[in-house]
């Protein structure tokens, strides 16, 4: 930070040099907890967040989906429907023209045709078809 101007930096640029009025910093990574591999688990029944994160769930259709927990599907959205569970939610999806994920909370059910636009939300959960 130089003044009221702060610098976003994703590499080191350049070599380090004497400054004034220059603040600086470095975010140290902490140890990181190994993930599952989306679809290396199964949900059978039912997805249920958080728990089932990146679960597979397939549809009586057979269409296979991961749960994203905690993902919001921001935008392309082609349908709104009110359902009682994500699984419901990921069902009418499996049989909606276009539909690829869906973003679900509080009973309210997005149907999305893409899944691009990822955003961390605590409080949705979505899921998308696995490619």
């Amino acid at each position: 930070m130089k003044g009221s101007f702060c610098y976003l930096l994703g590499n080191p640029k350049g070599t380090a040099r004497p400054a004034t009025n220059v603040s600086t910093g470095n975010q140290l990574k902490g140890p990181t907890i190994a993930e599952p591999a989306p679809g290396s688990s199964t949900c059978t029944d039912v997805i249920d967040c958080p728990t089932d994160d990146k679960c597979r769930y397939t549809t009586a259709n057979q269409k296979p989906f991961i749960a994203q927990c905690n993902w919001d599907y921001y935008g392309g959205d082609i349908a709104y429907k009110s359902t009682e569970s994500m699984t419901k939610c990921v069902d009418v999806c499996s049989v909606t023209t276009g539909c690829v994920a869906v973003t679900w909370f509080d009973q309210n059910c997005y149907l999305k045709n893409n899944n691009t636009n990822m955003i961390y939300n605590n409080n949705v959960d979505s899921v998308h078809l696995e490619n």
